[in-house]
């Protein structure tokens, strides 16, 4: 499902939003999942996390007023790691890690779960609020098993200097004909989703008290992959996606097919006349 906080949007499966300021000043969302340790098997594998770039794949072109328009993005990765996830979307490698505040004596390596997310900046001249109103809406292409969705992908396996490409989602009239003109959508940002057992400084489970039973917290960390933008995160941003709208035309007939319609009206002409003589 998704998430809308303030200026942000991330599609965030099993998510319950905890505000927090990322490093660039916006609002997003941090999760606690609902799922149990022992659900999981994606311990014990040791990698390092991946050094990415993100792109939009087609990030310029022409469109009709009333066309659907899909937003396609590619994430490459350099030659140091690879990046792959399990049936369940969860990563086993290309992970970062294991951040100080997670347990690491609890369930297999202190990990409860470990995904790929995506979201963008609401600053766009697409939608007018954000995901909705005038002159398009945008469907994110998200929830879990959804073909080529960079929202927890399962089974994903990009080699060391390999690629994906990735249907971000898809822009849709909410008008009968959108007005002419250039619409642009800044950037995209993909992200790796951890969540954990917590514990304090000196490695003690943090937690509450359910009814006499210790129930230790659960907390997240979120790790970035890449930008589409790594400069002005807004409209000026040099590498944002843009569709122009072209104006439907009307067909103007060239001289020589006018000049055929004119003789073919005479002759119609000729002949009502020699009908009504």
């Amino acid at each position: 499902m998704m998430k809308t906080l303030q200026n942000y949007e991330v599609a965030a499966p099993m998510a319950l939003p905890n505000a927090t300021q990322s490093p660039l000043g916006r609002v997003r969302a941090l999760t606690r999942a609902a799922l149990a340790v022992a659900c999981l098997a994606i311990g014990g594998i040791t990698s390092a996390f991946p050094v990415a770039s993100l792109t939009f794949t087609t990030p310029s072109g022409n469109v009709s007023p009333t066309s659907n328009i899909d937003v396609y993005i590619t994430l490459a990765l350099d030659g140091s790691e690879g990046l792959s996830t399990d049936s369940s979307g969860n990563v086993v490698h290309g992970r970062p890690a294991l951040p100080s505040n997670f347990d690491p004596a609890a369930g297999l390596d202190g990990i409860t779960s470990s995904y790929i997310n995506a979201g963008f900046g609401c600053q766009n001249t697409f939608a007018s609020l954000c995901t909705s109103g005038s002159p398009y809406s945008f469907n994110f292409n998200s929830g879990l098993g959804a073909i080529n969705s960079p929202v927890q992908p399962m089974n994903l396996d990009i080699p060391a200097g390999g690629s994906q490409t990735f249907l971000f989602g898809t822009f849709v009239p909410t008008v009968p004909a959108v007005a002419p003109g250039t619409y642009i959508f800044p950037f995209v940002e993909m992200f790796m989703r951890i969540s954990g057992l917590e514990i304090d400084a000196s490695g003690n489970p943090v937690g509450v008290n359910d009814k006499g039973d210790f129930v230790q917290n659960q907390v997240s960390q979120e790790f970035i992959l890449a930008f589409t933008c790594t400069q002005a995160q807004d409209l000026t941003c040099p590498t944002a996606f843009q569709r122009t709208v072209l104006a439907d035309t009307v067909e103007i007939p060239e001289p020589t097919s006018l000049a055929l319609f004119g003789i073919a009206l005479l002759g119609l002409g000729v002949r009502r006349l020699k009908a009504a003589k």
